[in-house]
């Protein structure tokens, strides 16, 4: 009896043994396809994720992105919200730039990407076209999606050296203005206030062929500016006006 239960005993951890190794298999040769099957599917999605102002973000592109970026990050994970809210400030940007008619044309995409691929200085290498698709279906996924990013790239540079351009002016040149708009248009500003006349002032002919408007922002203008400002005018001496 014992050396049947025995016997009974090694035949049931062979079956447990033989039902692990069954499990094993079954999760490498099933589950993994079905996985990467489920990504594939993801990554083509046209559901839509989010939209900004008539611009729909598909699931398929912040799934492509987010492996662009898991990609360069070296397998480091980037939350799928991080992704998503790059994609929304991008579409944002992309919907401005067009506005301002600062879309980039297709010539300067069509530079932009050759001198990426053909290098610079002493590493420049000729541009070659298959090499190019190759490398970008490899690594983006299609040509169209990755020209739209090089476009969007080179849209957002010329958005923000728009938003961030200026002109400074001096002491000097706000006082002119104040003067100017005293005298020529019979209108009280601080110095702040005509700045912005002071410095369409610096160059009038650059703004010749458009409709220009001027913001005149303020009139708390003390008399020691005011006597500054005029007694510039010839035959007034200083301190005499007021």
């Amino acid at each position: 009896m014992l050396r049947f239960f025995t016997r009974l005993e090694k035949t049931r951890n062979f079956v447990l043994f033989l039902f692990a190794i069954l499990m094993v298999l079954g999760l490498v040769l099933f589950y993994t396809p079905v996985r990467n099957q489920y990504q594939a599917n993801l990554t083509h999605s046209t559901e839509t994720a989010a939209s900004v102002a008539g611009e729909k973000i598909s699931v398929g592109e912040v799934v492509r992105q987010k492996e662009n970026y898991n990609r360069f990050m070296r397998g480091q994970t980037t939350p799928t919200k991080t992704v998503l809210d790059g994609l929304i400030g991008g579409r944002i940007t992309r919907i401005e730039a067009e506005r301002l008619g600062l879309t980039a044309s297709d010539k300067e995409v069509a530079d932009e990407i050759r001198r990426q691929y053909k290098g610079e200085g002493e590493d420049q290498k000729p541009f070659d076209q298959k090499i190019y698709e190759q490398n970008v279906i490899e690594n983006y996924g299609n040509i169209e999606s990755y020209e739209q990013r090089v476009r969007d790239d080179l849209s957002s540079k010329k958005l923000e050296a728009y938003l961030t351009s200026g002109v400074t002016v001096s002491e000097q040149e706000m006082l002119d203005a104040i003067r100017v708009l005293l005298l020529d248009e019979h209108v009280v500003a601080e110095a702040s206030g005509a700045a912005a006349t002071a410095a369409y002032l610096q160059n009038p002919s650059a703004y010749a062929d458009g409709n220009i408007i001027l913001l005149i922002t303020g009139a708390n203008l003390s008399p020691d500016v005011l006597r500054r400002a005029v007694m510039q005018i010839d035959g007034l001496s200083d301190g005499r006006l007021l």
